[in-house]
Order: structure tokens, then C-alpha cells, then sequence
């Protein structure tokens, strides 16, 4: 109710104040009358025609004495006494306001004409109508709250951001740094194979095993794929690097003469079957996260979709493959993919970074490189995705010079809480070190970007 009042009141004071702006109330004497039928001049007094023409009425009988005026065209125009009249009274505001308002394009008011006289032109109407537009906006922005009085601010950014068209960070093929970077590594290809071989030494127990799992008596074996694309055979080339529970080959399907990569799991507590279906799904949910094919994900956002998941014939699927034959247990289930030249965590430890890059031409990889890595973490943020593994040991130099990120089953939905311990500790920002899930944010993907970078620019 109080508040209902104080309304009411602000109201009450703005219009008495407007009407008094607008000279609606005027004081005139109880009997005054107006000369307006025998003179013409409406609302004019009698004392104020004689102040205006400097006679005066000093004889003993009221004789009519003749007043002129000035007239807006020049002439003059007679005027005759006649008793003053209620200049308020007869007429409405409403009707002093709008002759008030029309004083700038001339009145018919001999007050009028004597006030503009003296006072000089009056502005237009339209000046004067933003004057008081300007003074009410003024009085009601000290009522208005803070958050509304922004929020004209808010929206014109907001639209102004529509309009902005965004940078589309997707790649288009292959670019000019590919080509360049492609050229670079062709030059140090037996250095990349040395270090690649000597990086396989340490677990040479465990890559024989597996090899002999998979590949008895070094000969061809037949998969069969889980994606419904038929059979393959597939032949060994040789191993390319030792991941995280898993060891990548080089071979060859003798069918379609395609040379693939790979990938086979080793079993234990963290791999067991259940896990492999877990790792199954997330890795072919990842296309559907993207909304594109394997092939259109590794063209325009250089991730490295497997092409197809495989197991060996006559056995079963995410079980064991030949129990009790080697001491490492591998897993019936296989990735293939697209061969990679080389990976950059090898590039950076084992290969002499400075000496691969030397020379005028090498100084540009740093740079190349760097700027794919910011196209890779934009790409991610644009679909609203976050990569847990955005690591050097996780990107890799394609035969073609692109750079890609692999291991698709670590890709998250922005916001989404996971187990902090996917992310390796020496890539984990603050808040995953000391906790068991955490959220999977933008500010990971850049935290592991820059670390990247560094590693990049040493």
C-alpha cells in the first residue's frame, strides 16, 4: 500500500510540474474579463494593452480609446476597451497547453506577440518536445533498477554478437604447412625409424608376446569386423609404438592392399571385458557426437576416428585371445586405423628436436605446428566437446603431414563430470590432481594446449 502511494505521489508532482513548465495556472482577479469580442486579441487585460502602448485612461467619463497592437504580418490592429474577463477559467488546460506549444509557429495571443517581442524566436516544437522527453527519461532513470537500466546495454551486445560471423576453425584438406611438414619428415624417415626401434627395445618381451598371439607362426589372420563390414586378412609389417595397455602394429590387409594400423589391447584389472564394451562404445560415439563419418572427422577436425573394430575369427569377441598361450593376456578386439609417420611426444625425447629442425626451412615447424594445435583445440570447443588426452603422446604426424589427435574415446560432452584419473598427472590442471571426478571443461583442453605449445617451442 505504501508503495502504491508513493506511486501516486511521483505522479501527482510530475504533472503539477509539467503543468506549471506549460504556464497552466495563471493568477487573474476575480472579476477580470478579457477584451477577446471587441478587441480580437484573446486573453489579453486591459492594463496590459495600456503597458503595452503607453496610454492611459485619465478622463472622468470611460471613453473608448483605440489600442493598436503589432500584428505578425506588420500592420496594425485597432483595439477597443471592454471589461476584463476570467482568462483561465473559460478555457481548458488542455487548450493552454497546445497554444502554448504553438507559440513557435506564430499565436494569435497579443501577450503572446508582446512576450515573443522581448523574449526573442522561441525553438521548434520538436526541440522542445525532446527537451521534455529528455527530463522525464532523466526522472524516471533514477527510479529504474540498476539491472533494468542495463539491460538495453545487454541486448544491443547480444545482437551485435549475432551478427559478428565466426571463424570456422575446421580444416579443409590438406594446407600448405602440411605439405611443408610432409617434406621435413621425409628428410629424417631413417632417423624417425631408428629412434622409433630403439623406443621398442625396452618392451620387446611384451610386443613378442602379443605378436605371437595374434600372428602364429608369423603368418596371415582372418578378422572378422564388428561393424558389419565384412572379413579381412590381415598380415604383420612390423610394430610402430607401445601405448598405454595396448601395442600398436603396422600391417596390411592382403584383400584390398591397404596398409592400416593396428591397435591391440592387453588384459588386466583395468581392461577387462566389461571395460572393452565401455571402450567399444565410447570410441564409435564419438562420430555420433560429431554428427560426422570417421572419414569427414579425420578431413575437417583431424581426429583420428578408428575405420573399423575387428576380433579374430572363431573366438569370441572382448574375451581373451588364446588363453594360457603367452604370459600377457590380449584382448579378442582390435582398432583399425589411418598409420601414423611418427608421434610427437617420440619426436620431442627421442629425436633431436633442434637437429630436425634445423636449417632456414625447419625454423617454420615450431610455428606450423603450434598453429594446428590451436585449430585442433578450437575445433573441439566449436562442437562442444572436450579431449581428456590432448597430450603429445595422443597427436600425430600423418604420412601427408597432418597433424591429428587420436584416442577418440576420451572425448567428453562440455560440463560432463568423469574420473579425474584419465588424465594423465602431468597434463591434469589443479582441481584434477587431489580429486576423484571431476568436470570436464574448455580450460583443460587449454591448459594441456599450452603445455603442448611449450613442449613445441622449448
Amino acid at each position: 500500500m505504501a508503495t502504491k502511494l508513493a506511486r501516486l505521489a511521483t505522479w501527482l508532482v510530475l504533472v503539477g510540474c509539467l503543468l506549471w513548465r506549460a504556464g497552466a495556472v495563471q493568477l487573474s482577479p476575480p472579476n477580470s474579463r478579457t477584451n477577446d469580442l471587441a478587441s480580437g486579441t484573446p486573453h489579453v487585460a486591459r492594463g496590459d494593452t495600456e503597458a503595452q502602448s503607453g496610454t492611459g485612461d485619465d478622463s472622468d467619463f470611460p471613453q473608448a480609446v483605440v489600442e493598436e497592437v503589432a500584428d505578425m504580418s506588420g500592420g496594425r490592429v485597432p483595439r477597443v476597451p471592454a471589461s476584463s474577463a476570467t482568462t483561465s477559467a473559460s478555457e481548458g488546460i488542455f487548450r493552454r497547453l497546445v497554444r502554448r506549444l504553438r507559440r513557435g509557429r506564430g499565436t494569435a495571443d497579443g501577450a503572446g506577440v508582446a512576450d515573443e517581442t522581448h523574449q526573442g524566436p522561441r525553438p521548434p516544437l520538436r526541440k522542445r518536445l525532446a527537451q521534455h522527453f529528455r527530463r522525464l527519461r532523466g526522472f524516471f532513470g533514477r527510479l529504474t533498477p540498476r539491472w533494468l537500466s542495463g539491460l538495453g546495454r545487454r541486448a544491443q551486445r547480444w545482437w551485435r554478437g549475432r551478427q559478428r560471423p565466426l571463424l570456422d576453425p575446421s580444416f579443409h584438406g590438406l594446407e600448405a604447412g602440411d605439405s611443408f611438414m610432409r617434406d621435413l619428415l621425409k628428410h629424417e624417415e631413417e632417423l624417425i625409424g631408428y629412434c622409433r626401434e630403439e623406443a621398442l627395445k625396452e618392451p620387446a618381451a611384451m610386443v613378442a608376446a602379443v605378436t605371437a598371439t595374434v600372428w602364429q607362426q608369423n603368418d596371415e589372420t582372418t578378422v572378422d569386423s564388428l561393424l558389419s563390414q565384412g572379413e579381412r586378412k590381415l598380415k604383420l609389417v612390423e610394430p610402430l609404438r607401445v601405448g598405454d595397455r595396448s601395442v600398436v602394429f603396422l600391417v596390411r590387409d592382403v584383400e584390398r592392399l591397404e596398409d592400416f594400423a593396428l591397435k591391440v589391447f592387453t588384459m588386466g584389472a583395468e581392461n577387462s571385458r566389461s571395460e572393452l564394451e565401455r571402450l567399444h562404445e565410447a570410441t564409435f560415439a564419438a562420430a555420433r557426437l560429431l554428427g560426422e563419418s570417421p572419414e569427414e572427422a579425420r578431413d575437417r577436425r583431424r581426429l583420428l576416428l578408428p575405420s573399423d573394430a575387428v576380433a579374430v575369427q572363431s573366438q569370441p569377441p572382448f574375451a581373451q585371445l588364446s588363453p594360457g598361450q603367452s604370459d600377457y593376456a590380449v584382448a579378442n578386439y582390435f582398432l583399425l586405423m589411418p598409420a601414423a609417420s611418427v608421434d610427437l611426444e617420440l619426436l620431442f625425447r627421442t629425436l633431436d628436436f633442434a637437429y630436425v629442425l634445423r636449417g632456414e626451412e625447419g625454423i617454420l615447424a615450431p610455428h606450423i605446428l603450434t598453429a594446428q594445435l590451436i585449430r585442433l583445440a578450437a575445433n573441439l570447443q566449436s562442437k562442444g566437446l572436450v579431449h581428456g588426452l590432448f597430450t603429445p603422446d595422443n597427436l600425430f604426424i600423418m604420412p601427408d603431414g597432418r597433424l591429428m589427435l587420436g584416442d577418440v574415446s576420451a572425448l567428453r560432452k562440455v560440463g560432463t563430470r568423469g574420473p579425474a584419473s584419465s588424465v594423465p598427472v602431468t597434463y591434469a590442471p589443479r582441481e584434477f590432481l587431489n580429486a576423484s571426478t571431476a568436470t570436464f571443461t574448455h580450460a583443460l583442453n587449454a591448459w594441456q594446449l599450452g603445455l603442448s605449445i611449450h613442449r613445441v617451442c622449448a
